[in-house]
């Protein structure tokens, strides 16, 4: 849709810098790169322009227990923390500049837990939450975590890039 701005694969792992990157670096990827099936092997083809969930490096820094088992990660109006509100707000406003937009979409699967803390940063903020029959997302959730799993074991470096980019989901 026009006007709609997220993050996408290329912006990682510069994420922290998407105005440099972006203009120092744009040859770097082809725009006319030519789709590749993404690693959940789920017959989805993606360029290095298409969207993806990056942002969860930006939540790790700035909340460093993000994925801590023990820890409830809901995150309400009652949460602040006003560096990362600072550096947030100014980074998708930068991801806004490079791309053209004037929304930005997150693809962020975490951020379920943190909708009441975007929504206080945020206040026009609209959420929209796919829903999908149970049994196809459980079987989707299982397929997907042996996949990789199974990928980790066999590539170490596979496993350290997913903690990286805070893909815990599944692995």
């Amino acid at each position: 849709r026009a006007g709609v701005a997220t993050h996408r694969y290329r912006d990682f792992p510069p994420i922290y810098t998407p105005l440099f990157w972006n203009r120092a670096f744009a040859q770097v990827y082809r725009s006319d790169a030519p789709p590749a099936e993404r690693a959940h092997k789920d017959r989805i083809l993606v360029t290095p322009d298409s969207p993806e969930a990056m942002e969860e490096v930006l939540w790790m820094r700035f909340f460093p227990g993000t994925h801590d088992e023990a820890v409830c990660q809901v995150l309400d109006m009652g949460t602040t923390n006003p560096a990362f509100e600072r550096f947030y707000v100014d980074h998708l406003k930068k991801i806004l500049l490079v791309r053209g937009g004037q929304r930005y979409l997150s693809k962020g699967n975490y951020n379920l837990t943190r909708f009441a803390y975007l929504l206080k940063l945020f206040p026009d903020a609209r959420f929209v939450v796919p829903v999908r029959d149970p049994r196809w997302h459980i079987a989707s959730l299982m397929k997907q975590h042996r996949l990789f799993d199974a990928e980790e074991r066999r590539d170490p470096r596979i496993l350290k890039h997913m903690e990286r980019a805070g893909h815990y989901e599944f692995g």
